[in-house]
């Protein structure tokens, strides 16, 4: 059985990596009804609005940038063969590198299993037999996407801590607050619904 972390680090990843989702679904204007700490098992996760359906490119860059806000408020990055092994459905975690020297200096994410978070992506990669450097192009841009949304993730985490749950309408003020003045996050093109 899985609970909500309790040390102060393994919660601030957990917050994190939710409100990468919550944020992309924030800027990808696809409502939800809330994201919370404690869900099923006790874990964190974004839930859905009943009904609605995400269009395949979203879904993928949502997916994607749980994993890729808890790296960056770590200031590391996927490596390639990380990326290229998850992707492509070989499985393995998450492997972590510092972006200045490339050196692996990380594992895991935080206490979450990112082939869950993943599961469509490896199957549309698998039907469309996709070539490990497009994989790579399709991450890559995530990540920058994810950037682009930081001030908004970092600033959802942190009342996500403090509250343990919060409704779309509460991120979304909290997402245009950190934004203001900020320019508007990029969506990858392939991304755009």
């Amino acid at each position: 059985m899985t609970t909500t972390p309790t040390d102060p680090e393994e919660l601030a990843r957990a917050a994190q990596h939710e409100c990468g989702h919550a944020i992309a679904r924030w800027a990808l204007d696809s409502p939800f009804s809330h994201v919370t700490l404690t869900g099923p098992r006790g874990i964190p996760v974004t839930w859905p609005l009943p009904g609605r359906k995400v269009l395949s490119g979203p879904s993928m860059l949502i997916a994607a940038c749980g994993a890729i806000a808890d790296c960056q408020r770590r200031s590391l990055v996927v490596t390639d063969r990380s990326v290229a092994r998850l992707l492509l459905g070989v499985g393995g975690v998450l492997e972590m590198a510092d972006p200045a020297t490339g050196e692996a200096v990380s594992r895991g994410t935080g206490g979450h299993l990112p082939g869950v978070d993943f599961e469509y992506w490896i199957a549309r990669a698998a039907r469309g037999h996709w070539p490990q450097a497009y994989c790579l192009s399709l991450w890559r841009s995530c990540e920058r996407f994810a950037a682009s949304c930081r001030p908004a993730i970092d600033a959802a985490a942190t009342a996500l801590i403090a509250r343990g749950e919060l409704s779309y309408a509460e991120v979304s003020e909290v997402a245009a607050t950190a934004m203001a003045g900020h320019p508007a996050p990029v969506i990858p093109g392939w991304a755009a619904g």
